[in-house]
């Protein structure tokens, strides 16, 4: 599927900002995880929540647009639905500046899903990327179908 309008590009900040940005699990076994992380310590962890791999995505703030806190709570919510119909598994998360310049925005942390799951969420929540977390792979950015890598 693609949208009537154009995706916007991310600037090159924004794509240094979410290599800076610290991932964070926030439930038990908790997890923190870094983009280009090595997939030694996400085998680790993924043991420990019995799934072969994860996805970390938000709907808040679509392509980082600063929205209000009930637009992208109700967002986060649709997605939250979204995932438990598919029968998916989900750890509450959040994306953390390191620096705290901004604010750490909600996320979740969905165990098992697809690929084109994950590009359909994107799409439709108008995302950027989110952090994919695989034994093969490490730590990745998966980035929005229509977005230029």
């Amino acid at each position: 599927m693609t949208s009537d309008h154009p995706v916007p590009q991310p600037p090159q900040y924004l794509r240094h900002a979410y290599d800076a940005t610290l991932f964070e699990v926030l439930a038990s076994p908790a997890g923190v995880f870094t983009v280009g992380q090595s997939g030694l310590v996400i085998v680790e962890w993924l043991a420990h929540v019995k799934a072969d791999r994860a996805c970390i995505i938000t709907a808040w703030n679509p392509f980082s647009a600063p929205t209000l806190d009930a637009e992208n709570e109700h967002q986060q919510e649709r997605l939250k639905a979204q995932i438990e119909a598919a029968m998916l598994r989900w750890l509450p998360s959040q994306g953390r500046d390191p620096s705290g310049e901004w604010p750490p925005e909600a996320s979740l942390c969905v165990l098992d899903p697809t690929v084109p799951q994950i590009d359909e969420w994107l799409r439709e929540y108008r995302q950027f990327a989110a952090v994919t977390l695989c034994p093969r792979t490490g730590c990745q950015l998966r980035w929005h179908p229509e977005v230029l890598v």
